[in-house]
């Protein structure tokens, strides 16, 4: 298990209501950390409501919640770049900012998802604005709040085991060794 000392900072949501700029409260860090701990069934997470990105032969999984204008969340995508071998199934949460829904609702709609998604989060290239049915992406905050999740970005992997943050490539190679 990789420990919250560990991982760069997050942003923290508590009641909807950003906290951007602002410290974490002691109530929020606590559900952070008992997060960490937390066990997730892989297999009963919808998948059909993320953009799956295969990179190699896929074989190992996990999952990523993520907001488009989130920088912990591009830096985790950079090194989820240097990964092979791995489904990555990512679980648009456009919670931080005003733009957030926008843009998700764009690189949801966009004809190719992975790839619009690692375009805007990579290279900062938005996708064209398009329109379809984006109820994948409400159900989503349905689902994170569900889960407890509250910050981005957070990582379960196939084995249920969810972390939170932007951890190193080292850690997250490691998490994805079986």
């Amino acid at each position: 298990m990789i420990g919250l000392r560990s991982l760069p900072a997050a942003f923290v949501i508590s009641s909807a209501l950003l906290l951007s700029g602002q410290t974490a409260t002691a109530d929020e860090e606590a559900s952070a950390t008992q997060m960490q701990g937390r066990q997730i069934d892989f297999a009963s997470l919808p998948l059909d409501h993320a953009i799956k990105t295969v990179q190699g032969n896929g074989r190992r999984k996990l999952a990523v919640f993520a907001d488009p204008y989130c920088p912990y969340c591009a830096a985790l995508e950079r090194r989820l770049w240097q990964v092979s071998d791995v489904t990555i199934y990512t679980f648009l949460f456009p919670i931080l900012t005003a733009e957030s829904k926008p843009m998700a609702a764009a690189i949801w709609c966009a004809p190719e998802r992975a790839k619009a998604w690692r375009a805007w989060m990579l290279d900062g290239r938005p996708p064209a604005r398009a329109s379809c049915d984006c109820a994948p992406l409400e159900s989503n905050l349905a689902l994170a709040q569900g889960l407890g999740v509250r910050i981005t970005p957070t990582i379960i992997v196939a084995n249920g085991e969810l972390v939170t943050g932007a951890i190193r490539l080292d850690d997250l190679k490691s998490l994805l060794t079986p």
